[in-house]
């Protein structure tokens, strides 16, 4: 009796395992709609958006359109709302069909068409591409159904193997053979080619953020660029020419040490209480110098950096261009010129070049421009606009890089010296500052500079952010270690009253 029980156990046991096996590989969907989705290519290192515009239904089935994008188009032009490059529109079938529909340039033209059948079994086989000019497909095999992590979830993940076969279904060498396509059970599709490149450049793309709630890598915006944390450090070095042959020149250097952010109204400014010193020199020979070593308001505003507020390769028109302007950006984890700041997301702005169009809009067009016009770098909490530029007509080189960040532990590059880009300049053309307080922050005790050009001694006063004053000193050499180990961590301001009667104000920070 006992053994019959046992028996009647184990076929239930098998018949319960093998339905739930059964219903849990047919509860997959292709399409998720909830959220913006982003997927990475190891190795071009971009980053593509994926995101379902609208849905509409068609028969027994659905469609869901995805976001426009700038595509080239079949007579020499771009336009702004070419298809995704998931596809002009994905079509959904009861039995769990999914059709990616991809127009090479307009719907006139042939469509490929890329299938997915998302109840596929374990062996299961199925057409998943077939090749216009050769009797040639690509054939998609479910292979395993297994939980898997990607960015720190896991979930229930199908995988589907391709392989080339010619008409009498015998394997045929082709670069897709081998690869996979994952479909989450509750994430959608997690790895999957750029459809609209399968027959020129194939890529795979990964699932490595989404939206709602953000999890993972999501898209590069004017919050994230701007996102400063006190005790950040950024340190710059930039260029500027002309764009001719005269000898006039901007370039400097500039340490920007973040303290504490400043409240504002709304949500269109980011603000920031900035230590900040710098130099800069400008002019024709010979150039007049500027330095700057002071405590001063950073503040930026959203509506200057609107592109940064689209998904990457979504298109925008600049409308206050004359004449408008189409651009777009594209996103990455490394940037390939000389700032490669790894694992930092990074987005270049008008990747496309400059479109212009004279035709109201129906042909847009790469301008041809003078001079240097750069795309534009920006990196999620290290700010932005970086660039570099080579002018061969001009023979002018302009820049604005990161020669140096610290962002909480994290720090990159090779610092500038505050003391230094003070005293950068030639002799006959300095103009130094009368102060200098190093280190700034201090921590124990400050190394207080005095030009030589002003008399000995110098009365020194702090007074506190509050504005009541904490300790009075005589400095009575250039160059002086001063102990301010008893005053408490915080914001002050040194007043220094010279010889000649003149007053000059420091602020620095005790740590």
């Amino acid at each position: 009796m006992n053994s019959v029980f046992r028996y009647s156990v184990y076929i239930f046991l098998f018949l319960f395992s093998y339905n739930t096996g059964k219903v849990s590989s047919q509860n997959y969907s292709c399409i998720k709609t909830d959220a913006s989705y982003y997927f990475y290519d190891s190795t071009s290192q971009a980053i593509l958006a994926g995101r379902i515009d609208s849905v509409a239904v068609a028969g027994n089935g659905t469609q869901y359109f995805g976001m426009r994008q700038i595509r080239p188009t079949d007579y020499g032009c771009f336009i702004p709302d070419g298809a995704s490059w998931m596809g002009e529109y994905v079509s959904e079938s009861p039995n769990g069909i999914f059709k990616f529909v991809v127009y090479p340039f307009s719907p006139g033209d042939s469509a490929d068409v890329f299938t997915i059948n998302s109840k596929g079994l374990p062996g299961e086989t199925w057409h998943f591409y077939n090749y216009h000019t050769i009797n040639h497909y690509v054939e998609a095999k479910v292979t395993q159904i297994s939980l898997a992590t990607f960015f720190g979830i896991s979930d229930s993940v199908k995988t589907i193997s391709l392989q080339r076969k010619n008409a009498s279904g015998q394997n045929v060498s082709d670069p897709i053979n081998g690869q996979k396509i994952l479909l989450s059970k509750n994430y959608g599709l997690i790895r999957l080619p750029k459809f609209d490149d399968f027959n020129y450049n194939l890529a795979f793309y990964d699932l490595c953020g989404k939206t709602n709630p953000v999890t993972g890598i999501t898209n590069v915006t004017f919050d994230r660029v701007f996102d400063f944390q006190p005790g950040d450090e950024i340190h710059i070095k930039f260029r500027y020419a002309s764009y001719n042959y005269s000898s006039y020149v901007y370039e400097g250097a500039i340490i920007q040490r973040f303290i504490e952010k400043i409240p504002h109204a709304g949500i269109d400014t980011l603000g920031y209480k900035v230590i900040e010193c710098s130099y800069s020199k400008q002019g024709y020979t010979p150039v007049s110098y500027t330095y700057f070593n002071d405590t001063v308001d950073k503040v930026f505003v959203r509506n200057d950096y609107p592109d940064l507020e689209f998904e990457p390769n979504e298109s925008f028109i600049l409308n206050n261009s004359a004449p408008p302007q189409l651009t777009s950006n594209i996103m990455g984890l490394q940037e390939v010129d000389s700032m490669q700041f790894s694992g930092i997301p990074w987005k270049m702005t008008e990747a496309n070049g400059i479109l212009w169009d004279f035709q109201n809009q129906q042909c847009w067009q790469h301008a041809t421009v003078d001079g240097c016009f750069p795309p534009n770098y920006y990196y999620n909490g290290l700010g932005g606009p970086y660039f570099h530029c080579w002018d061969l007509f001009s023979m002018n080189f302009e820049y604005r890089f990161i020669k140096y960040y610290k962002k909480g532990n994290l720090t990159w590059g090779t610092p500038l010296d505050c003391q230094t880009i003070l005293h950068t300049s030639t002799p006959e053309d300095k103009k130094l500052s009368k102060i200098l307080i190093s280190p700034n922050p201090v921590v124990n005790s400050a190394n207080i500079t005095i030009s030589e050009t002003m008399q000995l001694p110098v009365n020194v006063q702090i007074n506190s952010s509050s504005g009541i004053a904490v300790l009075s000193l005589d400095i009575k050499n250039y160059n002086q270690v001063v102990d301010l180990s008893i005053l408490p961590a915080g914001i002050y301001l040194a007043r220094f009253l010279f010889k000649d009667g003149s007053v000059s104000f420091e602020k620095f920070i005790r740590q």
